[in-house]
């Protein structure tokens, strides 16, 4: 099951920001924080995973449990208002999805050889034998 972040928290009007100052890349920057009072985007929302994290409070957890403190209810009730927001597919290639780099660079001076730690973790990355 997919959750639509983005569209639950434009139609039910809560502050956000997809980017800009403290918004990283596949975050979405809620403006109030419901577990510490901060109002400066620090509380990230991942647009993919719904995860949230709180770079001032340090409080992590689900969407549920930010719109739980949010709404000041329980997980019932948001389960209900979340529904409407929940498909079985995936959703569309995104602009961020777009934007990935499809060829790489080699920073300046690199070895012609890896360490074999380093080639463990580009396949675990998904690079393939020919680009390693």
């Amino acid at each position: 099951m997919f959750l639509d972040v983005i569209k639950f928290l434009r139609e039910n009007k809560i502050d956000h920001r997809e980017s800009g100052k403290n918004i990283g890349r596949g975050w979405i920057g809620a403006k109030v924080c419901p577990f510490c009072g901060d109002k400066q985007y620090h509380l990230g929302i991942h647009k993919k995973s719904a995860n949230v994290s709180c770079w001032k409070c340090g409080n992590k957890g689900w969407f549920y449990d930010y719109l739980m403190e949010y709404y000041n209810c329980d997980r019932k009730t948001v389960r209900s208002l979340c529904k409407p927001y929940i498909s079985d597919k995936p959703g569309l290639i995104t602009e961020e999805d777009l934007a990935r780099p499809t060829r790489i660079k080699w920073p300046i001076g690199i070895e012609d050889e890896f360490h074999p730690c380093h080639i463990e973790y580009l396949k675990k990355r998904g690079f393939g034998f020919e680009t390693i």
